[in-house]
């Protein structure tokens, strides 16, 4: 884009708890000039299990915290619960600040599936959301779709996965039913699974791919900031090695210890 203007503002990345790290680490990659702020709502987790109203309001007031403490030049709502929920409320709300959204990644899943038969892995609150019948009426019309919300997952990877607990016992029951669907593709419709993605494909098989919607979050973020002034440069580092991580409540002190050092991140509690 030629010589810009240095933008210095950090990126802020939203969910309900260490779901969107992964997220996180795909965009630090991706932009390694930028600096990035996460923050894991685990004082508002679950959010699948939140009504709309519920998690519009809790998602409103930790986005107004994020924006003046930190003015951030763009917002990454790193849930997709969160995303299909509250997203265009917050670009209502907050007209001067740009937002990316994560929603399941159902029209690439469309297009590769073999079988036209792919599932949809998400919470209770995305499986009933209408977003995600929007995107199945718009990208997946001629193609079969198995949609499972297991919210017992997302506890699961929150609060066992790094102490560490292997979660294959937890995730047969959910292979087994898209299996018995013969689905050839499984979309990750929760952030949180990225964390079991290698467990579930060692049970899944070379038969079935997985998919979630990282890249595609990534290249919308550098298109929003390529759109200001982006401390955007191939080549060129300059983010901060180690991204805050706020706590909106206590994380057990292993879980802490083991997820600073995997994603470089430092951990920062805060009462909201």
């Amino acid at each position: 884009m030629g010589d810009s203007v240095s933008d210095a503002r950090p990126v802020c990345v939203l969910d309900s708890g260490i779901g969107g790290l992964p997220y996180l680490s795909w965009m630090r990659a991706a932009l390694p000039a930028e600096s990035f702020v996460y923050i894991s709502d685990t004082a508002g987790f679950p959010y699948g299990e939140k009504t709309a109203d519920e998690l519009t309001a809790r998602v409103s007031l930790l986005v107004r915290w994020l924006r003046d403490r930190h003015n951030p030049k763009a917002c990454v709502i790193a849930c997709n619960t969160a995303s299909v929920t509250s997203l265009a409320a917050l670009r209502d709300q907050f007209p001067d600040l740009p937002f990316v959204g994560v929603v399941p990644a159902v029209k690439p899943a469309a297009r590769i599936t073999r079988k036209a038969i792919i599932g949809v892995l998400a919470t209770r609150r995305t499986v009933e959301d209408p977003y995600l019948q929007g995107l199945i009426a718009s990208f997946a019309q001629d193609v079969q779709v198995e949609t499972v919300g297991a919210g017992e997952l997302v506890r699961f990877v929150e609060e066992r996965l790094y102490l560490p607990e292997d979660p294959r016992p937890l995730l047969l029951p959910f292979v087994e039913r898209f299996s018995c669907s013969n689905v050839d593709v499984v979309v990750l419709g929760c952030t949180h699974f990225i964390h079991i993605a290698e467990e579930l494909a060692g049970l899944f098989g070379t038969e079935v791919q997985i998919i979630d919607s990282r890249d595609g979050v990534s290249r919308q973020l550098q298109r929003v900031i390529h759109g200001q002034t982006a401390r955007v440069s191939a080549g060129t580092t300059g983010g901060a090695a180690i991204a805050i991580w706020y706590q909106t409540a206590a994380i057990p002190e292993i879980i802490t210890h083991n997820i600073e050092r995997r994603y470089a991140v430092q951990a920062v509690r805060i009462a909201l």
